[in-house]
């Protein structure tokens, strides 16, 4: 080959290397924040809380997914534009994935869905499955896109639902203002998605769907025993060489088995997989007629949880004088063992104080306000009606007095705003919490007392019969110190209030038909209150000192720092309002001679930052001398103050509130909450209907894609020298 044609051939060659390098290296690269993508074939897998600890209980590929009882449903919404969306499903509803595991919705106390793109999410049981959620068919049609308010004309969709559930979509297709139930339009090999249903019309549950879902972990209500045994009884006496029937209850656990172990240890019986039925089992063994006296033990191993046992006990011959006290019924002194369930048994009494908790998910709740009866007696009393509907189902008339919840969060020091999620702690309850119940459930939705429906009610049917929601009447949730629940009843009765419930959750409903009753936890003695977000890390503005006219104007600029999800409302405020003044949006006026400053801080954790205003006469001089002075001294001042801040910050850490002296009554737990900014630990505006920013990863194709052209024409440039090198040799 001729120096020409080589020449020619090799530019060519070269040609098509770089325009690949650059095809390839830029395909995955994602101009919008490189957002990482999921791999559609990933497994999934359901893990479940042991001893403090998230253990893997199931997996399953896309196909077994699939393999399950396959479901189709419509979710409406309302996106963050906003506009409505409508979402075609079908996939596996949350509740039969549970079961599949042999856990009940019942035994959940919360669900964390993760994605292969590093968003996750957290739900309450209370927010997913404590209300009805629903498709709202007409969403669309009575949406008002030309009003500035288009969600006000929706009152008419309400009307118009249908019952949805929870679903793991493996198929699905959403579109905004869609109104077509076209199940021809579902896109397969999609990545597992995560859609549920509206409380009401005007609900955005649009920010809480999830995609690329490969992970869910259950919280359940109490995972310190999953198995608990009814036959024979702990401690029970049996004979020798007759059959021992074993029956009990097997929860969220999978493949049973159990053994027997003598006296001496040695293990003298091996089931084979229990069978269980709604969650219960049976068996039987039989001992040897020459079986030694003692106590045997009988222990339960599951597949899955691995490494979780149960042990109970059984005595032959003599009975053990120390394990007499288990056959006995449960008191405050001898809690029932083995059990899973909500409570304790323990029959609740009266609290005498009433504690308030701030901390937020996963982390430690500590104390703000602890409340004695003759605290709560001097705030502004309540005295109202409530209706509820319990599990008969029946009409139940409460006649309750307290004080609305809202005064006592309020006098705490807590911002509603930063509110997510509330937990109760009954005194019947010795491990966790009774009742757990979202903001946006008890708080942000409108809920009614319905005088008509004591007297409209069909027991027969067990519904509200017509105009039984007529003259509805607004109600607040409050803290009953006294109440008087009385099912059946058709009139109010404040003349026999009892206070043996104290202290009790009483709220409204918001219809004649969801059953409520279940969720107004009595004899509460402490409030958890879990916040969403973070605080800030600080504030600066954009600058520090400022030389005006009298009459001019000027805006500053603060930047807070702390993430994305941290609070950024701000107070502003002068020092001199007759030199300077200012309005929330940072806007400076001048208004006379002299020298102001303007302090800006975050409303939550006080971060401060501070700008020094001098006024300048006609001539254009400053009109005080000192101004350069004062501003020295505030900024030196500022900065001692910002150390010595982040000093206390960094050793105290979360002790901050465990640091202060708790007062019982009505006190401050420290003079300084008494501001509304000092309040670290709020954050903003975070609410069930909120969510994570999904996590950005970065991309590397685009540095890859560089480096293989910087090297390429590093090479090409070589080599194109090296041939003229040689045709002049040629030549």
């Amino acid at each position: 080959m001729n120096y020409y044609k080589f020449k020619y051939r090799f530019k060519q060659v070269l040609i098509y290397i770089i325009f690949f390098a650059i095809f390839f290296t830029s395909f995955g690269t994602n101009p919008i924040g490189n957002i990482a993508k999921a791999d559609p074939s990933a497994d999934f897998v359901l893990r479940v809380n042991m001893n403090g600890k998230m253990v893997p209980i199931k997996s399953y590929s896309v196909n077994e997914l699939e393999a399950l009882t396959q479901v189709k449903q419509v979710y409406s919404s309302i996106d963050y534009m906003p506009s409505p969306n409508i979402i075609l499903a079908q996939g596996v509803l949350i509740k039969d994935l549970l079961a599949q595991a042999n856990i009940n919705v019942s035994d959940v106390q919360s669900l964390k869905l993760y994605s292969t793109d590093g968003w996750s999410h957290n739900y309450s049981r209370s927010y997913l499955f404590g209300s009805q959620r629903s498709y709202y068919p007409d969403i669309v049609a009575k949406w008002n896109k030309g009003s500035a308010n288009p969600t006000a004309s929706l009152s008419d969709a309400e009307k118009n639902k249908s019952a949805v559930e929870p679903i793991l979509a493996l198929q699905s297709y959403q579109e905004r203002f869609g109104s077509e139930k076209n199940w021809d339009k579902l896109q397969k090999n999609q990545p597992i998605s995560f859609f549920f249903g509206q409380t009401s019309v005007n609900e955005s549950t649009y920010v809480n769907f999830g995609k690329f879902i490969n992970k869910m972990d259950v919280i359940l209500n109490d995972d310190t025993s999953l198995i608990s045994l009814d036959s024979p009884k702990e401690g029970q006496k049996c004979e020798s060489g007759t059959p021992i029937n074993l029956s009990g209850t097997a929860k969220n656990v999978i493949g049973v088995k159990f053994h027997i172990n003598d006296p001496s240890g040695k293990n003298i019986f091996n089931s084979q997989n229990l069978t269980l039925t709604n969650n219960t089992f049976t068996s039987s063994f039989k001992l040897d007629a020459n079986a030694a006296e003692g106590k045997y033990n009988i222990v339960f191993e599951a597949e899955n949880p691995k490494n979780y046992a149960a042990k109970f006990n059984f005595t032959v011959g003599k009975e053990n004088p120390a394990d007499n006290n288990k056959n006995k019924e449960p008191t405050e002194d001898n809690p029932p063992t083995n059990r899973l369930s909500t409570g304790t048994g323990i029959k609740g009494a009266a609290a005498d104080t009433l504690t308030i908790k701030v901390g937020y998910y996963g982390g430690p709740y500590y104390v703000k306000k602890v409340y004695s009866l003759k605290d709560l007696q001097a705030f502004p009393q309540v005295a109202q009606t409530y209706t509820f509907i319990d599990n008969m189902p029946a009409v139940v008339l409460e006649s309750a007095r307290g004080v609305k919840l809202t005064d006592l969060l309020s006098n705490a020091g807590i911002d509603m705003n930063s509110i997510e999620e509330f937990h109760f702690y009954c005194t019947d309850v010795k491990v966790g919490w009774y009742q757990s119940i979202p903001k946006s459930y008890l708080l942000d939705t409108t809920r009614y007392y319905y005088p008509n429906l004591p007297t409209h009610w069909d027991d027969d049917t067990g519904s509200a019969l017509s105009r039984a929601a007529d003259k509805p009447v607004k109600v607040n949730a409050i803290i009953a110190y006294e109440d008087n629940w009385k099912r059946f009843a058709t009139s109010p009765d404040f003349t026999d209030m009892q206070t043996d419930t104290r202290y009790r959750l009483v709220f409204g409903q918001t219809d004649t038909s969801t059953h409520n009753a279940f969720k107004s936890a009595k004899w509460i003695h402490a409030i958890e209150v879990m916040l969403g977000g973070k605080p800030p890390a600080g504030v600066t503005l954009n600058q520090n000192i400022a030389n005006l006219k009298v009459g001019s104007t000027f805006n500053l600029t603060a930047n807070v720092s702390g993430g994305k999800d941290s609070d950024k409302r701000l107070n502003w405020s002068s020092s001199n309002t007759d030199v300077a003044k200012v309005d929330e949006n940072g806007k400076v006026t001048i208004v006379g001679n002299g020298t102001a400053n303007i302090t800006v801080s975050t409303k939550v954790g006080g971060k401060t930052d501070v700008c020094t205003i001098n006024t300048l006469d006609k001539t254009g001089s400053k009109s005080l001398s000192s101004a350069a002075n004062n501003k020295n001294s505030n900024k030196s001042t500022k900065k001692n103050d910002n150390k010595e801040m982040s000093q206390k910050s960094s050793n105290a850490g979360s002790s901050y509130l465990t640091g202060k002296d708790v007062k019982s009554g009505a006190d401050e737990v420290s003079e300084s909450q008494q501001e509304a900014g000092d309040q670290p630990w709020r954050a903003y505006e975070m609410s069930e209907d909120a969510s994570p920013l999904q996590m950005q990863k970065e991309d590397e194709s685009s540095r890859i894609c560089v480096a293989v052209i910087s090297v390429l024409l590093l090479l090409f440039g070589s080599i194109r020298r090296y041939l003229k090198y040689v045709k002049g040799v040629t030549k």
